[in-house]
């Protein structure tokens, strides 16, 4: 391995998580972990007379979902197995939500490794990755730009 800790890193590249259905149970779930406890996620009853038609989605929710579905991709797994990336931690996160998200949708990330950046300190670099949740209908829910401090170690 080279002194520059970004060598090599395949930036550019795209890759797609499997697909997740946000059934009714976990939609409770995820909206009652973030504690939106406000009507917009909670009362069904109230969304079924508004534009939306149902509850929506918490964002730090769909936050968590869209880099979870990231993390388990063979994306981040080629990363740390073929280049020895270990993610240390989350820099910034930007996030633009574009469509809401209801019980019963089913929802995919593509996921583009734009940049690879080395820092001052001896084996540690930034990542930027940029994920797009898309749902069952081909809309985009959500779009996210995550800048991550890794370190690089010798392939597993």
């Amino acid at each position: 391995m080279t002194d520059d800790v970004t060598h090599a890193l395949p930036v550019g590249t795209k890759t797609r998580s499997m697909g997740r259905t946000i059934t009714e149970g976990e939609f409770c779930l995820l909206n009652t972990m973030s504690w939106s406890i406000s009507e917009l996620h909670t009362n069904r009853e109230k969304m079924a007379e508004t534009a939306f038609g149902e509850r929506l989605l918490a964002g730090t929710m769909l936050l968590a979902v869209t880099q979870g579905l990231h993390d388990s991709s063979d994306g981040l797994r080629e990363l740390e197995e073929t280049y020895g990336v270990q993610i240390t931690r989350t820099l910034r996160m930007q996030a633009k939500f574009r469509a809401p998200v209801k019980p019963g949708d089913t929802l995919w990330v593509q996921t583009e490794l734009v940049a690879a950046e080395p820092t001052d300190e001896a084996g540690v670099g930034v990542i930027v990755f940029r994920d797009t949740a898309t749902n069952q209908r081909t809309e985009t829910v959500a779009e996210l730009e995550r800048r991550l401090q890794f370190r690089r170690v010798a392939p597993a």
